[in-house]
């Protein structure tokens, strides 16, 4: 614990709203996906996909203009009950038989989780000494993924007891708990927002990208290896989707499913310093893509709902974790416009916006032959380029630190 008493209530209180956080999410994300599933089927989520995508680039356009003249937890906070009563209208549109909603539902799904997250990370970032973020990003990890357990728990519980669509109506007060506790951290810890030379816009950010060699080769890589997570998404929603007759049901399984995710990656969150160490980055990236090509190649031997669920846990749980930790450290040795613009679209952007090209994807093949005996061939071939793009990155990585750098380097 840090010895600063403003920096001891602001772990307490973060470690709190990364918990609730991730609760939220927990209970929203399969509620959401079963809804949508028996209500539009898995063909339509391309077409959510791009809306999602979409939806994104405007938000994130908003949050760029506003991200220098709000303080963090104050944005963190109207971010949180604007979610809270987002969602509420939402449900009531639903109930009221208003057309589209489920599409709505799954983008609001979808963009709050990324906004909040961004948010609570800026405001750590600009508080935090590496010495203390050192050890509180795992604490916060690790304490956000208990969240993720206690939610799916919840909605495994529940889900066939009171049906998905009532247990979404939790939702809104637990983020409307979660802006009341950021506001308070405001008044008590908040943090002044450095001065700058302008607001900065997405154009800036797409320039610092598209000048740097190194920052281009990282835009490939959240592209593609997010492209085949939700290629392993539409996988595994295909066969839940035939494999259990209700939206409860099917609930209920999605959160089974997402509640090994979140303990899987508490795992790797405590083993992620230690297989750094053993292996560094470079290596440790390019083990990612050979597990889960292994694992597409199990699907194909066995292509049974198991195979895929296995599959889609080995995705998300890496992604979360050791890739995500592995991914930033990257950042380190470049310069400080590179590390702010740069990664806000690298990051920001790149992550739903890959979902867009990777719907595009889908909608093609099911337009030309039916995505089902096409999919596969195509998450092999991404998986190879995602492994070659590793490889692109590792050299120029290697290029900017040392092995022997990188073991000593407290930076």
């Amino acid at each position: 614990m840090p010895r600063d008493p403003l920096d001891q209530i602001r772990v307490v209180a973060l470690s709190v709203l990364a918990f609730l956080l991730m609760l939220s999410y927990a209970v929203a994300r399969p509620a959401v996906e079963g809804l949508f599933l028996k209500s539009l089927k898995p063909s339509q989520l391309p077409v959510v996909w791009l809306l999602v995508a979409a939806v994104v680039v405007g938000v994130v356009a908003l949050y760029a203009r506003v991200v220098h003249r709000v303080e963090q937890m104050r944005l963190f906070s109207v971010t949180a009950v604007a979610s809270a009563l987002i969602l509420a209208a939402l449900l009531a549109a639903r109930d009221a038989g208003l057309p589209g909603m489920d599409y709505l539902l799954y983008t609001w799904k979808d963009v709050y989780v990324v906004l909040l997250v961004e948010i609570f990370y800026s405001y750590a970032n600009s508080v935090f000494a590496i010495r203390t973020a050192r050890w509180v990003y795992g604490l916060f990890g690790f304490l956000a993924g208990v969240g993720g357990v206690v939610g799916s728990l919840v909605v495994r519980r529940w889900a066939e007891v009171v049906g998905a669509a009532r247990l979404l109506r939790g939702v809104p007060p637990l983020l409307l708990l979660i802006g009341g506790a950021s506001l308070l951290l405001a008044r008590r810890a908040g943090a002044s927002l450095p001065g700058s030379d302008g607001t900065p816009r997405l154009g800036d950010g797409v320039r610092t990208v598209s000048s740097s060699r190194y920052l281009s080769l990282l835009l490939l890589l959240v592209a593609v290896t997010q492209t085949v997570i939700t290629l392993v998404d539409y996988q595994f929603n295909e066969v839940a989707e035939r494999a259990f007759s209700t939206e409860d049901r099917l609930s209920a399984m999605i959160a089974t499913v997402y509640g090994v995710i979140n303990v899987a990656t508490l795992a790797l969150h405590a083993a992620t310093g230690p297989v750094l160490r053993l292996a560094g980055v470079p290596l440790t990236l390019l083990a990612i893509p050979l597990l889960l090509g292994g694992g597409l190649l199990g699907f194909v031997i066995v292509p049974v709902f198991a195979t895929i669920a296995a599959i889609k846990v080995a995705s998300k749980c890496f992604d979360y974790s050791i890739f995500r930790t592995a991914k930033e450290i990257l950042y380190i040795p470049l310069s400080f416009e590179e590390k702010t613009r740069g990664k806000f679209v690298v990051d920001m952007v790149t992550y739903r916006v890959a979902k867009g090209g990777a719907s595009l994807l889908l909608l093609g093949l099911v337009t030309v032959a039916g995505a089902g005996h096409l999919v596969t061939p195509l998450d092999f071939a991404l998986v190879a380029g995602w492994l070659l793009v590793t490889l692109g990155i590792a050299r120029r990585f290697r290029g900017l630190v040392s092995r022997d750098q990188e073991l000593r380097s407290r930076h």
